[in-house]
């Protein structure tokens, strides 16, 4: 059965009666250019060389850390972890397909990986600290885990600067705001370099990358605007008049090219002292 948390199913996936959803969520997502251009630009962050260990943290499906092992010239040492075997297993798979790459998925806990310490060359966390019941506490495994040196990247969304912008404020603000309840940590990227400084990282490095989702289709996919609606009307936050009327508009103004949406994404680099 699905968990019934007030959190994004992320926060769990295996637990969700429908865990594929996330899969196909995720590769749709990854599917954006903007997505993809924030992604190259981590991925270039870490400075990651030829024969690196390089360590993924909410890896998902594996797709970054693949690109990332053709970047490298397919050398190197690459690991991802999850907590959903969902996501590992389809990672698996898909590294079953190059079986001379170096590439190794597990199940884990972000705050406790169970890795040994000062393995990696590089260290990178993508939209995963948001999820976490202790951010915090990632950040430090993720330092524990990196050599003298390493480069650490982290990467993560500021729903407090999502906006929606075509239909009647009220409601918009009643969605988004609920938007922003369903996610554990919903601002954690403001708080990166906060949580870089208090790790001990040096050397960080700060960038703030603009999503935005258009036309009105695109962003009703990405930012899964049905889905949340319709767990906003169980709840009694929206009545079912306002969510269709809301959705109207919303469709209204991209036919006039009129609909406008983006968030902030915040990438935080850093290095850990030796």
């Amino acid at each position: 059965m699905e968990e019934k948390s007030k959190f994004s199913g992320f926060v769990d996936v295996d637990r969700q009666e429908d865990s594929g959803y996330f899969v196909e969520y995720l590769d749709f997502l990854n599917s954006l250019p903007q997505i993809q251009a924030y992604k190259r630009r981590t991925l270039e962050l870490l400075h990651a060389q030829p024969g690196d260990a390089v360590l993924d943290m909410g890896c998902g499906t594996g797709l970054d850390l693949f690109n990332l092992h053709g970047a490298m010239g397919g050398t190197g040492r690459l690991v991802g972890v999850d907590n959903s075997q969902t996501m590992i297993d389809l990672a698996r798979a898909q590294a079953a397909k190059n079986p001379a790459a170096d590439l190794e998925f597990l199940v884990a806990d972000a705050c406790a990986t169970g890795l040994p310490e000062k393995a990696f060359d590089c260290v990178r966390a993508d939209r995963c600290l948001m999820h976490l019941e202790d951010p915090q506490a990632a950040v430090v495994e993720m330092v524990r885990v990196a050599k003298p040196g390493a480069r650490i990247v982290v990467a993560d969304v500021d729903w407090g600067t999502l906006v929606i912008a075509g239909a009647d404020p009220s409601i918009t603000n009643t969605m988004t705001d609920f938007i922003e309840s369903r996610i554990r940590h919903s601002r954690v990227g403001r708080a990166l370099r906060r949580l870089l400084v208090r790790a001990g990282l040096h050397n960080i490095d700060m960038e703030i990358c603009p999503i935005t989702y258009e036309p009105f289709a695109v962003a009703d996919k990405a930012l899964s605007l049905r889905r949340v609606a319709s767990r906003a009307v169980q709840g009694g936050i929206l009545s079912f008049t306002d969510a269709e009327s809301w959705f109207a508009a919303l469709e209204a103004a991209s036919s006039r090219s009129e609909f406008f949406s983006s968030v902030n994404l915040v990438l935080a680099s850093a290095v850990r002292p030796g």
